[in-house]
């Protein structure tokens, strides 16, 4: 986790979260449901290719996220968990699938 993210109390805000709701609990609760993520990623594939990149789209940034954390030497464990991969194998095709 970045330092700046303790220095600014994330992990008492996590603590406080799960001992509100338990292990599982929500860190975000507003987000709640899936926000519109069809139309925000329409919106970003126009705003990105106004900007001169045709070969990225928002999901990229999860792919390039994955990317990071496999080079970071993150273990799968903590790379679907902050990725949101629950599913076996579901994450395997994400990132250059280069490093283990």
């Amino acid at each position: 986790m970045h330092p700046e993210l303790i220095r600014l109390g994330f992990l008492e805000y996590v603590r406080e979260r799960r001992e509100q709701e338990g292990p599982r609990a929500r860190m975000f609760p507003l987000l709640a449901g899936k926000p519109d993520i069809a139309s925000w990623s329409k919106w970003f594939g126009r705003y990105i290719r106004q900007q001169g990149i045709d070969r990225a789209v928002f999901h990229s940034f999860r792919h390039g996220f994955t990317d990071a954390l496999r080079a970071a030497g993150e273990s799968r464990d903590i790379r679907r968990a902050l990725t949101g991969h629950s599913g076996e194998g579901t994450d395997e095709g994400y990132g250059a699938g280069l490093l283990p």
